[in-house]
C-alpha cells in the first residue's frame, strides 16, 4: 500500500486545525461568559462541574484532537487505509469540538452556569458535525494506492458469469436490531433518555445494515449490497485479475462481520470456505459464502470472457 503524500495532512493536520478553530471561537466569546463556566452536567440535566475557561480550552483541545491523533498514529501504524483513519480523527475531532461549541455557547450571557439550561439540540449538534468531518475527511484524504493481486491457484472458470449468494448473521440481524428498536423507543423520551436512544439508533442501524449482503456476480463484475438502500460495494469487471478459494473464520480477519487489514478485506460471519477475489488496484476482497467455489468459477468465468 502506497499513501498519497497529501493523505497525512489530512489526517493529522486537519484535526488540529479543526481544534484550535473550535479554541479560537470559544475564546472570542470570553467576555459574554461566566467566570466558571459548566463542563459536566448530572442526569438530572443540572450542571455539576465547573472550570475556568483556560483550563476548559485546555481540557476540549486534550481530548479532542489530542486523542484523535493519539488514535490516528496507532491506526495509521497499523496500515489501516488513509481515508479510514481520516473519517476517525476528523470524526472524532469534530464531535469533541462540536460538543464544547454547543454547550459553552448556550452558556454565553449568564452571570452563573448553574442556570444554563440544555435541552438535547446540544447533542444532534455534536453528532451532526461528527457526520460532516467524517464525511469531509473521507472526501478530502486521496485514495491509496495498491500494487494488486493474482490468484496462485484459480478455481477453473464456469460456463456462465452469473451467480448470486447471501451472506447472513441471524444473531447479528437480532443484536442489531433490538439495539435499534430499543433505540427508536428512548428517542420520545426527554433529555439523558433522547441521547441514549440517539447513540443506540447511531450503533444498531450500522450493524443491522452490515448484518446480511446479497452477493451478485455478472457481466460487469460484482457487488455486494444490504437490504437496506446503503452502503453498495461493486468491483468492476475490468479491475479484477481472478479468484480462487480459502478457508477463513472471523478469527483470522480481525472479527465478525466486515473488516479491512493489510493484508486485504474480508466478510466473514463464520469459519468456512471463501472465494478470495483479486484486484488489479487493490488487496483482496474475501467472502465466507456458501457454495464459494461457484462464486469463484463465476468470477473466472468473467476474466476468461474479456
Amino acid at each position: 500500500m502506497t499513501r498519497h503524500p497529501r493523505a497525512a495532512w489530512i489526517v493529522f493536520g486537519l484535526p488540529v486545525i479543526i481544534g484550535l478553530a473550535g479554541a479560537g471561537l470559544v475564546w472570542s466569546w470570553s467576555g459574554d461568559l461566566p467566570d466558571q463556566i459548566a463542563r459536566h452536567w448530572g442526569g438530572s440535566g443540572a450542571a455539576d462541574g465547573f472550570s475556568s475557561l483556560t483550563a476548559s480550552i485546555a481540557t476540549t483541545l486534550a481530548v479532542g484532537p489530542g486523542l484523535a491523533l493519539l488514535a490516528g498514529a496507532v491506526i495509521w501504524a497499523l496500515k489501516v487505509p488513509s481515508r479510514v483513519t481520516a473519517a476517525i480523527t476528523v470524526g472524532l475531532t469534530s464531535f469533541v469540538i462540536g460538543l464544547d461549541l454547543a454547550t459553552t455557547g448556550a452558556q454565553r450571557g449568564l452571570e452563573d452556569a448553574s442556570d444554563v439550561e440544555l435541552s438535547t439540540w446540544w447533542f444532534l449538534v455534536a453528532i451532526g458535525a461528527s457526520v460532516i468531518g467524517c464525511v469531509a475527511g473521507v472526501l478530502l484524504t486521496p485514495r491509496d494506492r495498491y500494487e494488486g493481486s493474482r490468484p496462485d491457484d484459480p478455481v477453473p472458470a464456469a460456463s456462465s458469469a452469473n451467480w448470486s449468494g447471501v451472506v447472513r448473521s441471524q444473531v447479528f440481524l437480532g443484536i442489531s436490531g433490538v439495539i435499534s428498536l430499543a433505540g427508536v423507543a428512548l428517542l420520545f423520551l426527554p433529555s439523558l433518555g433522547f441521547m441514549i436512544g440517539v447513540i443506540l439508533v447511531l450503533t444498531g442501524l450500522p450493524l443491522l445494515a452490515t448484518a446480511w449482503w446479497r452477493v451478485s456476480i455478472d457481466q460487469h463484475g460484482v457487488r455486494l449490497r444490504t437490504f437496506l438502500p446503503w452502503p453498495v460495494w461493486r468491483v468492476t469487471a475490468d479491475r479484477i485479475t481472478g479468484a480462487e478459494l480459502t478457508t477463513i473464520g472471523p478469527g483470522d480477519v480481525g472479527g465478525w462481520g466486515l473488516r479491512m487489514t493489510p493484508r486485504g478485506t474480508s466478510l466473514a460471519y463464520q469459519r468456512g470456505e471463501a472465494v478470495v477475489i483479486h484486484r488489479r488496484d487493490a488487496r483482496p476482497l474475501s467472502i465466507v459464502i456458501d457454495d464459494a467455489s461457484g462464486a469463484a468459477a463465476a468470477v473466472n468465468a468473467q476474466i476468461r470472457a474479456d
